[in-house]
């Protein structure tokens, strides 16, 4: 289930955007909004709606969230081991020298995930997924660069995953590729809930209908 997505420097998404499925005080309604989002609470929308002017950015929402998709479904084994990272950041201001952001905040068998990672044209500088079980956190990994940090309750063979892992590929990519017991559900998730946001126009997803008006 998707709680919340977060992109920065997408197509005309130029600053950090959030769409939160999070229902806040009043309830109102999802809203795509810039900078924090309200604190999760108990309540889980059962409609998104995004709404806004012609050619005001509604469909690059989902086309951000289609490129994630992408990214961890297809960037170990099908993008170019030298090739660059096919992303598409805004075009104005020199945003091309700048890094994009995505993350999603899931709940996966009952358990908050927090999963992103920080892309620039030719490497993944930043990847990171935490998760927490009984409402406490625990670190799973970390990025920076080629360096990573695995927490205590990541098990399964994580050095072997890093070894495979290209500068230019997701390590949640290449950990599905070697079966990794613990993140393979996350890569599944993506897979099976998210792989329909290719369809920019209409998305239908469990429990969710994305709409754009």
């Amino acid at each position: 289930m998707l709680l919340e997505f977060r992109v920065e420097n997408h197509r005309s998404i130029q600053k950090e955007q959030a769409l939160s499925l999070e229902a806040g005080s009043s309830a109102s309604g999802t809203v795509v909004q810039e900078g924090e989002t309200p604190a999760p609470t108990a309540q889980v929308l059962p409609v998104a709606l995004i709404y806004g002017a012609n050619a005001s950015g509604k469909s690059n929402v989902l086309s951000a969230l289609s490129f994630m998709t992408d990214a961890v479904l297809f960037s170990q084994r099908q993008w170019e081991p030298q090739g660059k990272i096919p992303r598409n950041p805004f075009a104005w201001a020199g945003q091309r020298s700048q890094s994009s952001v995505y993350e999603v905040t899931i709940l996966m068998a009952n358990i908050r995930v927090n999963y992103g990672f920080t892309i620039t044209d030719t490497k993944v500088e930043e990847e990171w997924l935490s998760a927490w079980p009984k409402g406490r956190k625990q670190m799973w990994f970390e990025r920076d660069d080629t360096s990573f940090k695995f927490g205590e309750h990541l098990k399964g063979p994580n050095e072997a995953v890093r070894e495979l892992t290209r500068e230019n590929a997701l390590y949640l990519s290449a950990a599905a590729q070697l079966g990794h017991p613990q993140l393979t559900p996350l890569y599944a998730w993506f897979h099976q809930v998210i792989s329909s946001a290719n369809n920019l126009r209409r998305t239908w997803l469990p429990d969710y209908r994305f709409l754009e008006l």
